[in-house]
């Protein structure tokens, strides 16, 4: 009998302002937020009893059923998909925003948010699934990424579903850094 299995990994690459790749590393994401099963849970039993806190901290009630749960952002929307930050408090279950998230932009402090892709395939015995996201420093100052995650779009409001701490990332000005969340599971 062969064993069923989710992994999910977090990937980071950084490159160079002529795109030529200087690190990458891969390491398991192990940061599931609470409101992935709260979502699931009222899904599944069709109710609302789980309260569910978006990215801004509101409690909402569930989202409806006819919606799908979306993280392809376009370039420019730092409100879901895969999102970078500067916040270092550590990964915790209750997290339901990144510590301190990096705004999209060209100023001092933020990033160019390049679109969110989702791509699948297969991998011996099972399936890949991968979230990934480009972003650009054109701030004119280094900008060191402490915390990455993924959040969706249901309906109108926006749920953090992962978040990970990089271990401090510095990405020059002109540089870019890419991150994915990379899941693979067997069956």
């Amino acid at each position: 009998m062969n064993e069923v299995g989710v992994r999910l990994w977090v990937e980071e690459y950084v490159f160079d302002c002529g795109g030529h790749l200087l690190s990458q590393k891969t390491s398991p994401a192990h940061s599931w937020v609470k409101q992935v099963a709260q979502l699931w849970y009222n899904r599944f039993i069709n109710t609302e009893s789980e309260a569910i806190k978006d990215t801004s901290g509101s409690t909402v009630g569930q989202p409806t059923n006819t919606n799908p749960t979306r993280s392809d952002a376009a370039a420019n929307d730092d409100a879901y998909g895969i999102l970078a930050g500067t916040g270092v408090g550590a990964e915790s279950s209750e997290d339901y925003a990144l510590g301190t998230k990096i705004a999209h932009g060209i100023g001092a402090g933020q990033l160019s948010y390049g679109a969110t892709t989702n791509t699948t395939g297969t991998i011996t015995g099972g399936k890949r699934f991968t979230v990934s996201r480009t972003f650009t420093n054109l701030s004119g100052a280094s900008i060191t990424i402490q915390e990455v995650g993924l959040a969706v779009l249901q309906d109108t409001k926006y749920y953090l579903w992962i978040r990970d701490l990089t271990g401090g990332t510095a990405v020059g000005n002109g540089q870019s850094a890419a991150y994915a969340y990379r899941m693979d599971y067997t069956i």
